[in-house]
C-alpha cells in the first residue's frame, strides 16, 4: 500500500489581507512598548503598518502630560528598546500650570538613557512663584550630550533660575529664549550654588519676544541682560528689538555687551523709530561709559531703524569691521547720505546692504559714493511673474545701468527659479547679449 503526500499551497498574502483588522489593532495595542516587535509587524503589510505606526515613537519626542511621560520612561527602561533610545535627538517638554511634569523629569529620565540627545526644549515653565528642588539641577547635569536649549513662554522669579539651567548643561552651545520673562530683574549670585560647574562652551544666544504675549519689556530686558553678563565669552547674539523699551535702553544694552563679536538685531521696536532722541538719552549716548567695538553687526530692520542706529554709531565712533544691513524697504536718500557719513567716519572692512523690492528696482538705489568702500549689494524681488515683459523692463535695463554707473562692482549674483513650462523663456534669457557680456555676473538658475 502506497501513501500519497498531498501538498497544499497557501497564499500568505491573501490570508494576512483577510485577517480581522480589529484583531490586528488589538495586537498592536498589546505590543505598544515592544518597539522591535512593532517594527517587525509594520513590515508585514499596509494594514499592519497602519495599526503599528501609531505606537512607533519619533526621534523628536514631545511630552505634554504625566501619561506621556510615564509611557516614555517605560519604553526607555526596557532593555530591548535600547536601540531606539540611541536615535532620540530632540526632547520637548510642555509643562502644565496645574500639575508640573518638568520638576520630576530629570529624576525619572536620566541622561545616560538618552546618550544622543542634542536638543532640549522647555515650554510654559511657571517658576515665578515656585522653584524646583536643587536635585532637579543636579539630575539635569547628567544630560551631557545636550548642546541646544530652547525656553519658550516661560516665566521665572529671577535670572538665577535660568542660569542654573544653563550651568547644569556643561556642553551647552546654543540658547534660544522666546517670550521669557524674569519677575525680579536683580543680578544673580551663583557663588552659593553647590555642585555646579561653569559652562564655558555657550557661544550663541537668541532672544525673541512673543508679540502675542503681553509682557513688560523691562522684565525681558533686565532678565536677558543678567543672563548675558554671566557669559562674557559669547561669540554670537541675536536679539529682537521688541525686547527694548527705548533707544536709550538699547544703547545701554549694547554697551554692556561690547565684547560680543557678532550681534544681530531684527524686527521692529515697540517705540516709534522716527521720533527724535531726547536730551537725556543724547547725553548718555554722547558720553558712553563703555566703548563698543563690535566685529560684526547685522541689522534686519526698516530704514527708519537703520537711520537711528547709524545715528547712535556716529556718537559712539564705533569701529565695526563688518556691517550687514537688510532693509525691509528700499533705502531713502536721507538714509544713503547718513550711510556715506558713517562709512567715512568708521573703519569698516566690509559693508553689505540688501532690501526687498516690489517688482521695480531703480538705479538710484545703488549709491555711487560707495565706490570707495568694500560694499556688497543685493536686492530680492517679491511676487514676480517671470515673463518676457518683466525681463525687458527690469533686468535688461537694470544690468547695463549698473555696469555703467557702478564700474567698481566685482560681483553680481542673480538667482531665479523657472517652471518647466518656461523653458523657452529661460533659453531667451540665457542667450541675451546683456547677460553674456556682463563679466562679473554669477547666474544660478534652476527649474
Amino acid at each position: 500500500m502506497t501513501s500519497t503526500l498531498k501538498l497544499v499551497y497557501v497564499d500568505t498574502i491573501s490570508v494576512i489581507a483577510t485577517f480581522p483588522q480589529e484583531l490586528v489593532n488589538y495586537t498592536m495595542d498589546f505590543l505598544w512598548d515592544e518597539l522591535l516587535q512593532l517594527v517587525k509587524c509594520s513590515l508585514v503589510c499596509h494594514s499592519w503598518y497602519d495599526a503599528a505606526k501609531w505606537h512607533l515613537p519619533a526621534r523628536d519626542v514631545i511630552i505634554k502630560d504625566r501619561q506621556t511621560l510615564g509611557s516614555f520612561v517605560h519604553i526607555l527602561m526596557l532593555k530591548q528598546n535600547k536601540g531606539y533610545a540611541n536615535t532620540v535627538d530632540s526632547l520637548m517638554v510642555i509643562d502644565q500650570p496645574t500639575v508640573s511634569i518638568v520638576h520630576s523629569l530629570p529624576a525619572r529620565i536620566r541622561g545616560h538613557l538618552l546618550p544622543k540627545l542634542q536638543r532640549l526644549a522647555f515650554c510654559h515653565l511657571t517658576w515665578a512663584d515656585t522653584s524646583p528642588h536643587s536635585s532637579f539641577f543636579i539630575h539635569l547635569s547628567s544630560f551631557q550630550s545636550v548642546k541646544d536649549v530652547t525656553l519658550t513662554g516661560c516665566s521665572f522669579h529671577s535670572s538665577e533660575q535660568v542660569l542654573r539651567i544653563l550651568k547644569a548643561l556643561l556642553n551647552l552651545e546654543r540658547l534660544k529664549l522666546t517670550g521669557v520673562t524674569v519677575d525680579s530683574p536683580q543680578s544673580a549670585t551663583l557663588a552659593c550654588i553647590p555642585g555646579l560647574q561653569t559652562n564655558h562652551k555657550l557661544k550663541t544666544i537668541i532672544q525673541q519676544c512673543n508679540i502675542t504675549q503681553k509682557v513688560h519689556g523691562l522684565y525681558v530686558y533686565q532678565g536677558l541682560l543678567n543672563i548675558l553678563i554671566s557669559y562674557p565669552a559669547l561669540q554670537s547674539l541675536e536679539v529682537g528689538l521688541g525686547c527694548f523699551l527705548s533707544w536709550y535702553q538699547l544703547q545701554q544694552f549694547l554697551c554692556a555687551l561690547h565684547k560680543v563679536p557678532e550681534v544681530t538685531l531684527s524686527g521692529e521696536p515697540s517705540w516709534n523709530p522716527i521720533c527724535q532722541i531726547n536730551s537725556n538719552e543724547a547725553y548718555v549716548i554722547a558720553n558712553p561709559l563703555i566703548r563698543s567695538d563690535y566685529c560684526q553687526i547685522t541689522l534686519s530692520v526698516s530704514s527708519a531703524v537703520v537711520i537711528q542706529f547709524l545715528y547712535l554709531a556716529r556718537y559712539h565712533h564705533n569701529e565695526f569691521h563688518w556691517l550687514f544691513i537688510n532693509f525691509e524697504d528700499a533705502p531713502s536718500s536721507v538714509l544713503q547720505a547718513l550711510m556715506m557719513n558713517t562709512l567715512q567716519t568708521s573703519e569698516l572692512s566690509q559693508v553689505h546692504f540688501g532690501w526687498d523690492c516690489d517688482n521695480v528696482l531703480g538705479t538710484n538705489h545703488f549709491p555711487a559714493y560707495l565706490s570707495a568702500y568694500n560694499v556688497g549689494l543685493h536686492a530680492k524681488f517679491r511676487n514676480v511673474e517671470l515673463t518676457t515683459h518683466w525681463f525687458q523692463e527690469i533686468l535688461f535695463e537694470l544690468l547695463p545701468n549698473v555696469r555703467s554707473t557702478l564700474p567698481w562692482i566685482e560681483e553680481f549674483h542673480i538667482q531665479m527659479q523657472f517652471h518647466l513650462w518656461q523653458q523657452t523663456l529661460l533659453q531667451t534669457f540665457m542667450t541675451c547679449s546683456v547677460i553674456t557680456h556682463f563679466n562679473y555676473l554669477d547666474m544660478k538658475v534652476w527649474c
